[in-house]
C-alpha cells in the first residue's frame, strides 16, 4: 500500500485563509451593523424613550405654551396673478404675555427669509388642516384654513445667537414658560416639544450630551453658534422648539442637529438658557 504524505504547509495555509475569511466576514458584519442597523435602532430609541419624572410634569398648561409657525410666501406670476405657498412649519415657545399679545422665542433662521414672507402662528390645541376640513364636511382651501389664525410679527432677531422673538394675538388663555437661570449639565434629562417633519407638537425625551459649549456649524451659510448637544429627537420643523428641564422651564431653544449619510438622527443642538437671557437683554436694551 502506498502512503500519501499530506503537505503540512498547505494545510496551515488553508487554515489561515479560512481564519482570515472568518475574521473578514465578522468585520464586515460589524461594519454593516454599525452603518445600517445600529443608527436605525438609535433613532427609534431617541423618538420613543420616556422619562417618567418629566412626563408627569408635561401638563396641558405646558403644552399650551407651544406654537407652530407657518411661513407664507407670495409669488407674482404672469398677468399679476399671485400664487401663495405655505411652508411645512417650524416651532416656538411662549415666554411673555401682555393681555392678548403673546411673545415667543424661535430660531432666527426660521424667520429671516425674504421680505415678502409672512408668518402665521398656530397655538397648541387648534385643529389640523385635515381635522378642520373634516369638521366642515367639505373641501377646504389652505387659505381658508390659515385665515383663522393670527399673523406673527418679527420683533427682534440676532444671527449670532440664531434666536428671534415673534409676537402674535390670541384670545385664548395660553401659557407662559419661565426661562431657567441654570444651564443644564451633561447627563441632565430634558424634553423638547416641536413639529418635526410636520408632526404637530411632538414630545421627545433625551439627555444633554455636551460637557461644554459646542460650536455648531450648519454648513448652510448661517453663522456658527455656541450650543449644547442632546439626544432628544429633532428633525426639520423642530427649529425654534423649546427644550425643558424637570421644572418645565426653558433651558434651551433647538436650532438644528445632525444626521448620518442616510438622513437618520444623530443629535440635536440647542442654544442654552444663558445665551437666551443675553439675547433677551440685548432686545430689551435696544427697545429703550
Amino acid at each position: 500500500m502506498k502512503l500519501i504524505k499530506k503537505d503540512k504547509n498547505n494545510m496551515k495555509q488553508s487554515i489561515l485563509s479560512k481564519k482570515g475569511f472568518i475574521i473578514f466576514f465578522c468585520i464586515f458584519l460589524i461594519e454593516c451593523f454599525s452603518l445600517f442597523v445600529f443608527p436605525k435602532i438609535y433613532e427609534k430609541q431617541c423618538k420613543s424613550r420616556v422619562y417618567e419624572e418629566l412626563k408627569k410634569s408635561l401638563t396641558e398648561d405646558v403644552m399650551l405654551a407651544n406654537i407652530n409657525i407657518i411661513d407664507v410666501s407670495m409669488h407674482k406670476e404672469s398677468d399679476n396673478v399671485e400664487h401663495i405657498s405655505y411652508g411645512v412649519g417650524a416651532s416656538g415657545g411662549i415666554f411673555y404675555r401682555e393681555g392678548t399679545i403673546y411673545y415667543a422665542l424661535t430660531a432666527c433662521h426660521v424667520v429671516d427669509d425674504e421680505n415678502d414672507t409672512e408668518y402665521i402662528v398656530i397655538p397648541y390645541g387648534e385643529p389640523t388642516y385635515k381635522e378642520y376640513s373634516s369638521q366642515k364636511k367639505k373641501h377646504t382651501s389652505l387659505s381658508e384654513y390659515y385665515s383663522q389664525f393670527s399673523k406673527g410679527t418679527i420683533l427682534y432677531y440676532d444671527e449670532e445667537y440664531d434666536l428671534a422673538v415673534i409676537s402674535f394675538h390670541s384670545e385664548k388663555d395660553l401659557t407662559v414658560l419661565n426661562i431657567s437661570n441654570t444651564v443644564p449639565k451633561f447627563g441632565n434629562h430634558i424634553c423638547t416639544i416641536g413639529n418635526p417633519n410636520g408632526e404637530k407638537f411632538n414630545i421627545a425625551f433625551g439627555k444633554v450630551k455636551s460637557r461644554e459649549n459646542f460650536v455648531f456649524d450648519s454648513l448652510d451659510g448661517r453663522i456658527p453658534v455656541k450650543t449644547l448637544k442632546h439626544n432628544a429627537y429633532v428633525a426639520s420643523g423642530s427649529s425654534g422648539s423649546v427644550v425643558l428641564n424637570n421644572n418645565m422651564e426653558i433651558v434651551g431653544i433647538n436650532i438644528g442637529g445632525a444626521t448620518d449619510f442616510l438622513g437618520r438622527f444623530k443629535y440635536g443642538v440647542m442654544i442654552p438658557c444663558n445665551f437666551i437671557q443675553k439675547f433677551l437683554n440685548q432686545w430689551k436694551n435696544n427697545n429703550k
